[in-house]
């Protein structure tokens, strides 16, 4: 009787085994689905390559001094068929009392704006300064023309006003640039901290 328990016992161990692989695979089957479900942008890209790649764009800014040189390439680059620009502005400025917490919640709104990594470059400005009032503004370009991915991406998104550019006119471009690359301040207001979304 010995022999075929141990049989039992060795057949048991494998169906152990089987049922800790099954698991795994399992999850190997779903993980699939969800990488099937392709980001419309990246669906975008693929049948409609853009004239400028927004990698190319970010190397370009964060490699290229002054800015302004950066900037000459961006304008001899970009097509608004493949990009739109998005200027931003926070709902709530007048409750925003501390300017520390102020700038930590652009840093959150930065991490998680995470999922459009490869299809979005931003820059968020927090302006004005303590004791006085406090505002969060940035400017962003999309790959595509509609911000609804940003705000499927980042639920904090909507607490903002979105104004897209229509046409690229000389003072538009100044405007974009203004918030690209100043350091210092902006539209005449002191800039306390900047994040860069690249």
């Amino acid at each position: 009787d010995g022999a075929p328990t141990k049989q039992t016992k060795k057949a048991a161990a494998p169906s152990k085994k089987e049922k800790k692989e099954a698991a795994p695979k399992d999850d190997d089957f779903e993980a699939p689905k969800e990488k099937k479900v392709e980001h419309p942008l990246a669906a975008l890209n693929r049948t409609s390559p853009p004239k400028m790649k927004i990698d190319d764009w970010k190397v370009c800014y964060s490699n290229t001094k002054p800015l302004s040189k950066a900037m000459e390439y961006l304008w001899q680059n970009v097509d608004l068929k493949d990009y739109s620009f998005w200027f931003m502005k926070y709902n709530y400025n007048d409750e925003n009392k501390k300017m520390f917490m102020t700038c930590n919640a652009v840093g959150g709104f930065i991490q998680r704006s995470d999922a459009m990594r490869k299809f979005a470059f931003g820059v968020m400005d927090v302006v004005g300064e303590e004791g006085g009032l406090i505002e969060i503004v940035g400017c962003w370009m999309f790959r595509g023309q509609s911000v609804e991915y940003m705000l499927d991406a980042n639920p904090d998104a909507e607490y903002y006003t979105w104004t897209k550019v229509e046409t690229l006119d000389d003072a538009t471009k100044a405007r974009i640039a203004a918030y690209f690359c100043n350091e210092d301040d902006l539209e005449g207001k002191k800039i306390a901290d900047g994040k860069v979304f690249k």
